[in-house]
């Protein structure tokens, strides 16, 4: 029986739910790679846990999903309730909490004011939304009128024990969506921009300032943000190793451990790679849940209850790939039912569509079976009419990444051996990504034609011509790399003839006329390849009508027979 892709709908021999190319589009029609939320593993686990409450309503399946799932990770002593009796603050004054509710009834806005929790901790709201607890400055990630509601009541103090630091947990957890999109496409770039890694730096030490250039893990914002004091200039992964042994504090219980156990087990680089997306998320100053509904992105209240919070956040602060970050992971496309996979935008599909029938005219010369490139990153294998082989994977903001591998045998292994061309992205306004990649699929295919215009492709074939295919397999790789890096090098170097006027002036304009017949080259590629793949884009399209009118002719035939029995 034949398969077919969930997304592009083109035939793949087997059940991989999507093909090798729409799985390296999927970092940027879905936000991060898909690969993890396909996964029978995590999809089985989450049904069998969501399966007893299938049916109800949202209400109640977040209560037993909270209430009566037990996953054997224990709330931590940081987020336990208080004895019942305690006493409050004096400072505690739950009217000044409905104010906050009155206030947002009548204006549409958050009062500005100081709010004492039950525990004496003071959240501040200054102007601008600035957020302060007990002097912390805040991200503005709390469901604020959730918690008006909740501690509107003084019989409800109980719940949390120690509220400044749940209030900096669920700040450093939540993700806030400003908005819901107009444009479909923009939830990838929300999920892009607020996805975090699997650890806070991909190496042991650091020699100099440690740049953060992605989201770190909510447990680790977490204590960062608690130990650096006043301390805003050093870079927040030292403070984080400088403070390792805090992790091991009682308060953090099961959490502090399993942190732990990821440095000390030091493999830094693998878990950096590891990707994990925003699931609890504060939308109109609400906690909720991001799902997928009708495989479209959806969110879903999770109510104001902070003993819900609690254990919701318990399993969030897991590290990647443990039970409790699992289920969360795994609610966004098994919530509303099972495996309800993220469908992109129609053009999205086309382009999908163009880029899966690219790779099936290729043949032997590329595959629709689904590569690895690394942990985080899928790949598509592409053979050049010149015989080099070609590994494909997607990086960020439209760009692919080109390796090339040693052989057909090691197209698995390009993320260690593959040396990377550097193949500047042709520049194309608001085109779908499927677009991009059916560019450079052609190209590389076609990569004897296409290295007058791509210089990085016309000097790797280079060095690999003068080099001798006699020596050794290992050997022979080396000096292919070492001779494209020295002929990279040569371009860059200055003329040694710098002082000399007249030969420069001649230099600047070989370069001119160079660089205009490149540039004009370049031009004449892209018009030609908008022009194929605008073809290949209105067949598909005429094919998806002439379906779709079939299917209703079918139907309305079917239902005149009906009609006569």
């Amino acid at each position: 029986m034949a398969q077919y892709c969930n997304w592009c709908k083109g035939e793949i021999k087997e059940s991989w739910k999507l093909c090798s190319g729409c799985q390296l589009l999927s970092p940027e029609f879905f936000g991060t790679d898909i690969r993890p939320f396909l996964s029978d593993e995590r999809n089985s686990e989450t049904n069998r846990i969501l399966s007893y409450a299938r049916g109800l309503s949202n209400h109640q399946r977040i209560k037993h999903l909270t209430q009566e799932v037990e996953l054997g990770i224990p709330i931590p002593p940081i987020l336990r309730s208080k004895r019942k009796g305690g006493l409050n603050s004096l400072n505690y004054e739950p009217k000044e909490w409905r104010k906050i509710l009155q206030h947002w009834d009548r204006f549409g806005q958050i009062r500005i004011g100081n709010y004492f929790f039950p525990d004496g901790s003071l959240l501040s709201i200054r102007e601008k939304n600035a957020y302060y607890i007990d002097e912390h400055l805040l991200d503005g990630n709390i469901p604020l009128l959730d918690l008006a509601e909740w501690l509107a009541n003084p019989l409800r103090s109980d719940s949390i024990r120690y509220w400044s630091e749940f209030i900096l947990l669920l700040d450093c957890t939540l993700t806030k969506l400003p908005i819901v999109f107009s444009n479909e496409e923009e939830w990838a770039n929300w999920i892009k921009e607020n996805t975090w890694k699997g650890i806070d730096y991909p190496v042991k030490s650091f020699y100099g300032p440690a740049h953060v250039s992605s989201r770190m893990p909510p447990f680790l914002t977490y204590i960062y943000r608690k130990y650096r004091l006043d301390d805003y200039k050093t870079a927040a992964p030292e403070i984080i190793r400088e403070n390792l042994d805090a992790l091991k504090s009682k308060e953090y219980g099961v959490i502090g451990e399993n942190w732990v156990d990821i440095y000390e087990q030091k493999n830094f680089r693998e878990e950096y790679l590891k990707q994990t997306i925003p699931v609890l998320i504060v939308s109109d100053y609400r906690l909720k849940l991001f799902t997928i509904k009708d495989r479209k992105p959806a969110t879903y209240s999770i109510g104001n209850d902070p003993r819900d919070w609690r254990k919701l956040l318990t399993w969030a602060l897991q590290p990647y790939g443990k039970r409790g970050s699992e289920l969360i992971q795994g609610l966004v496309m098994n919530w509303t039912e099972e495996e309800a996979i993220w469908m992109p935008s129609k053009r999205q599909i086309i382009s999908a569509r163009l880029f899966h029938d690219e790779i099936i005219k290729l043949g032997e010369y590329s595959s629709l079976v689904p590569l690895e490139y690394d942990r985080a990153t899928p790949g598509l294998f592409v053979k050049g009419i010149s015989g080099v082989d070609y590994v494909i994977s997607s990086t960020s903001h439209m760009k692919i990444k080109v390796d090339v591998v040693p052989g057909a045998f090691d197209v698995n292994r390009a993320s260690e051996v593959g040396i990377d061309l550097c193949i500047d992205p042709i520049v194309m306004d608001d085109i779908p990504f499927g677009d991009v990649a059916v560019s450079y699929l052609l190209a590389l295919h076609n990569d004897e034609d296409s290295r007058r215009y791509i210089f990085t492709l016309d000097l790797f074939l280079t060095a690999l011509e003068k080099t001798d295919r006699k020596l050794d397999d290992e050997i022979y790789w080396e000096t292919v790399e070492s001779s494209y890096e020295k002929l990279l090098e040569e371009i860059q170097t200055p003329f040694p003839f710098a002082d000399d006027g007249e030969m420069e002036a001649e230099i600047e304009q070989y370069e001119r006329e160079q660089l205009a017949i490149s540039l004009n080259e370049e031009y004449e590629y892209e018009q030609e390849m908008q022009r194929r793949m605008d073809e290949e884009r209105e067949k598909l399209e005429e094919q998806l009508q002439a379906d779709f009118e079939d299917f209703c002719r079918n139907m309305a035939l079917q239902g005149d027979d009906e009609h006569y029995e």
